[in-house]
């Protein structure tokens, strides 16, 4: 039996059945979304850049893109760990992955500067890059075979690469990072108090 369908404005006065409706368009989009990505037809992703390098996560690993809250210093942190923010109540680490990677720091006044806010259930983490370049979708031809290279410390955090109109995009994992040694080596035992 086919459900019936309502215009939004029809239900002004019924929010329960507005929500139930709103919930039915969504599970509708997610699940088209879901089919053109089986079979390794179609891979999207959020494109963003830190330093000069532009890469791409999977959308997944981005719970939401942040601007930069207001941050208090971890004392005896390396510099790349920018600080604590407070993100609706909840205590976020914000990492710099330009500083992680030895290539300065993430200018967080910059009114391009974001924060990738990680989804994940038990690590909260956030990480600073230079300017978020909106989703990009790679059809499984553009996927290259071959590595043309990319900062030799993020290199484990690679995953793959595609190539759309000549620009290559190295598919970064947040997860992997997660997991490297670099990102666990957060005390600067070795700079002077």
């Amino acid at each position: 039996m086919a459900r019936e369908t309502h215009k939004l404005s029809e239900l002004a006065g019924e929010p329960f059945a507005a929500l139930l409706e709103i919930d039915r368009r969504a599970r509708l989009v997610s699940g088209a979304v879901q089919r053109v990505g089986e079979g390794g037809a179609d891979w999207i992703g959020l494109g963003f850049r830190i330093g000069e390098q532009q890469l791409v996560v999977a959308r997944d690993e981005v719970r939401e893109v942040l601007a930069c809250p207001p941050l208090t210093r971890v004392p005896g942190a390396r510099r790349w760990l920018r600080g604590l923010g407070n993100v609706r109540g909840t205590l976020l680490p914000v990492s710099d992955l330009r500083g992680l990677f030895g290539d300065g720091l993430v200018d967080l006044k910059s009114r391009d500067a974001r924060v990738l806010a990680l989804n994940h259930p038990d690590v909260p983490a956030g990480f600073a890059v230079d300017e978020v370049l909106g989703f990009r979708q790679f059809e499984s031809s553009q996927k290259l075979d071959e590595d043309p290279g990319v900062n030799p410390l993020m290199q484990e955090m690679v995953t793959g690469m595609f190539n759309q109109g000549g620009q290559v995009w190295p598919v970064f994992s947040l997860y992997h990072l997660l997991e490297s040694e670099v990102f666990h080596d957060v005390s600067a035992r070795d700079l002077v108090a």
